[in-house]
């Protein structure tokens, strides 16, 4: 039943629904911190965001695959999580100080990383834009961002 509970907790986190966005991003970040020696910083919200549920699911997995990327492609000392709403839109970026990479005609989807693409798909399913920005030496950057419309309710509540 062990394995049940960690596989159930892989497919949807329970954080997410206890919690929400902002605090199971946050919860990320620190047991992430506890694996590795990169300084991974949560800039987000004081309340908690209620969003429909694939975009909170959305945007948890992206902020978790591309911290577990910049870990294991980018080697870097810090990594920089943020996550605003402000006038309808939601966004979520992710920097890291690593290595970086020649992005190929600077677009992510062109990268055969399954990661890349399913951090991509995962965005185009729910109608954000996803955006990605490397520089070899300088690091990466992942953005996500969607225009939440009058009829996804969404609140932020203390």
């Amino acid at each position: 039943t062990t394995d049940i509970h960690a596989l159930s907790r892989q497919l949807h986190p329970t954080v997410l629904d206890d919690l929400g966005l902002v605090r199971a991003i946050d919860s990320e970040c620190v047991r992430q911190n506890s694996l590795t020696q990169a300084n991974i910083l949560f800039d987000g919200p004081g309340v908690k965001l209620e969003l429909p549920s694939d975009v909170g699911l959305t945007y948890f997995r992206i902020a978790q695959e591309s911290i577990r990327n910049a870990i294991k492609h980018g080697s870097p000392e810090s990594i920089n999580v943020g996550l605003e709403l402000a006038d309808h839109h939601l966004r979520l970026s992710v920097h890291d100080d690593g290595v970086g990479f020649e992005l190929i005609n600077n677009r992510p989807e062109a990268h055969s990383g399954l990661g890349l693409i399913s951090m991509g798909e995962r965005a185009r399913l729910i109608g954000a834009n996803f955006s990605m920005d490397s520089t070899p030496g300088e690091g990466t950057e992942v953005v996500v961002e969607l225009m939440l419309e009058d009829d996804q309710a969404f609140r932020a509540t203390p």
